[in-house]
């Protein structure tokens, strides 16, 4: 198994989420290409998410140009600073889907629970929309890795579902999880078990 840090994304998954003018502007301006080199194939995970938060400045839109009206950087924060409030990671969970409802209209937030087990569940607006798929499972890993740091718990989903749209992408940013993905159906859904939903939100601050 491969860790985090060797972790690579290709950089067509990268341009398609962007464009790709914007991101060879991006690869040149960040240094990865000099001259007349050829474009990387190949990203690591801290720079394709330095890039994607370079993208967000440049545009000042979290949702990289996929939601109608572009959507405040900070707003992300806000999710998460709601979720905290939660006791317990189910709360957080609920909290944050709630907020999510109100604050980001570009993706449809489902929560279900099934034998203390729950399954969030976020969809792109757009049917068939490859760009919309890797946006929102970019939106799902960072949540992930929120809901991680709250609980302060290796907090490995017990299914991760990916789109079947995306089956012909090869390794996407689900896969950074290192937990099995199922291609099926639209959108990302990540399940967690009973444990981890009872597991304190600690009490840290930002």
């Amino acid at each position: 198994m491969r860790s985090i840090a060797m972790q690579s994304i290709a950089f067509d998954y990268f341009s398609t989420l962007i464009g790709r003018k914007n991101a060879e502007r991006l690869a040149r301006r960040s240094g990865l290409v000099n001259g007349s080199r050829a474009l990387p194939a190949m990203l690591d995970l801290p720079t394709f998410w330095r890039l994607c938060a370079e993208n967000i400045q440049a545009l000042d839109d979290e949702s990289h140009g996929i939601a109608a009206d572009p959507v405040a950087r900070g707003s992300l924060s806000v999710l998460f600073m709601s979720a905290k409030e939660g006791d317990t990671l189910g709360e957080a969970i609920e909290r944050f889907t709630g907020a999510a409802r109100l604050f980001r209209q570009e993706c449809r937030f489902v929560l279900g629970k099934s034998r203390g087990v729950y399954h969030l569940t976020i969809r792109p607006l757009k049917v068939d929309d490859v760009r919309a798929e890797i946006y929102v499972e970019c939106f799902a890993v960072v949540a992930h890795c929120a809901f991680r740091w709250m609980t302060g718990r290796r907090l490995d989903p017990l299914q991760l579902r990916g789109a079947a749209g995306l089956r012909g992408m090869g390794d996407t940013i689900l896969n950074s999880l290192h937990v099995p993905v199922v291609r099926r159906g639209v959108g990302v859904t990540l399940s967690y078990g009973a444990k981890d939903v009872a597991a304190p939100i600690l009490a840290l601050k930002y």
